[in-house]
């Protein structure tokens, strides 16, 4: 778990958080990344008719920290998927590798949170004629993602290693991953409603809406908050260095 200063997380929803996950931490404690592998690997072997799987996949690039030693694991081929589009070389495609239409992939992610990338990774492997079996995990931040991913493919399992609640924030406390103000804010603001907890931390901190407009673009706008556009732009107004070309841009 980390924090971010005194500036908060964007997510690929474009949308802000107190507080970011970073599975890739692992990557800096063999043992425990190790540990992880072999448990995600049971969680696939414990849910899924691995005789009906044909690859594993993992988009690029977190989730190759975790779905390239579990496809070794259960000895099936892995899949890299890309994030854009390759135009040179022999793979020319979203993906490293092939898909025969109609079979089946498991994917494993690092994260899932309002469903974004697990979407867009679906789409990936659908769009190349495969079929997603399963998605798994290694930590869900329980903000929708499962949801998202039952209404748009109902016959697909969603599993994770982790979850996020209250006793595990409770071990950020502990562990000193949390300052017991951010804690406190965590529980009695931010989990009962994420989105609005968001909309309120821009509302009162107008120079952060500022800040990552002109770092992350304006996805702050047109994506993560569209229907307060106007008012987020109003606020932001005296902080930003370009304000006609950002009103431009949205």
């Amino acid at each position: 778990m980390q924090q971010n200063g005194n500036h908060p997380f964007q997510f690929v929803a474009m949308d802000v958080h107190p507080f970011y996950i970073n599975c890739a931490e692992l990557e800096q404690h063999p043992a425990y990344l190790s540990g992880v592998h072999d448990a995600l690997a049971d969680l696939v072997r414990n849910n899924v008719d691995l005789s009906r799987v044909a690859q594993i996949s993992g988009g690029e690039s977190r989730d190759w920290i975790f779905s390239r030693d579990v496809a070794k694991a259960l000895h099936l081929p892995h899949l890299s998927m890309r994030k854009e589009q390759k135009t040179y070389g022999i793979a020319s495609n979203f993906i490293a590798g092939k898909i025969t239409p109609g079979e089946y992939i498991v994917h494993i992610a690092d994260l899932l949170t309002v469903g974004t990338s697990a979407t867009q990774w679906i789409e990936v492997i659908e769009g190349n004629k495969g079929v997603v079996d399963s998605y798994f995990v290694v930590f869900d931040r329980m903000q929708g993602g499962v949801e998202a991913l039952a209404r748009r493919t109902p016959s697909i399992g969603v599993h994770s290693l982790a979850q996020m609640t209250p006793e595990f924030f409770e071990i950020g406390i502990r562990e000193g991953a949390l300052t017991q103000e951010l804690y406190e804010s965590i529980m009695n603001e931010y989990l009962p409603n994420p989105k609005e907890w968001g909309l309120n931390y821009l509302m009162n901190h107008p120079e952060e809406i500022a800040y990552l407009i002109e770092t992350n673009g304006v996805g702050l706008l047109t994506q993560g908050y569209s229907a307060h556009q106007e008012e987020l732009l109003n606020r932001a107004k005296p902080y930003l260095k370009d304000y006609e070309g950002t009103v431009l841009k949205v």
